[in-house]
């Protein structure tokens, strides 16, 4: 997972078209998962947030200040198929590591 400011992971989803971006933030060390939220502005969420270690960014953010859920793959896949969300991001319950289970385009 790659290690990045959220203004280094707001660039990164652009450029790829994606719709959120998994990484490792630099200022917290979190894994974290970045989205759009609105038009316009950019959500962070983290395996245990830090909203006040976020530095300064450039991109309208917000940050969450609730933890990932604990859960392993077939809870994500659960969640997501009974909450029609695009993805799920999640901390392993094994690890404890962050995750993103998503519909594949083909919607599998």
């Amino acid at each position: 997972m790659a290690r990045e400011s959220p203004d280094e992971a707001a660039f990164e989803m652009e450029m790829m078209d994606y719709g959120f971006h998994l990484f490792t933030d630099i200022g917290t060390g979190e894994d974290s998962v970045l989205y759009r939220s609105g038009p316009t502005g950019y959500r962070l969420a983290q395996v245990r947030p830090h909203p006040h270690l976020v530095g300064p960014v450039a991109v309208p953010l917000t940050v969450s200040d609730l933890p990932a859920p604990r859960m392993n793959v077939a809870g994500a896949k659960r969640r997501l198929n009974i909450a029609g969300l695009p993805f799920v991001f999640f901390a392993d319950d094994t690890t404890g590591r962050g995750n993103v289970l998503c519909h594949r385009y083909d919607g599998h």
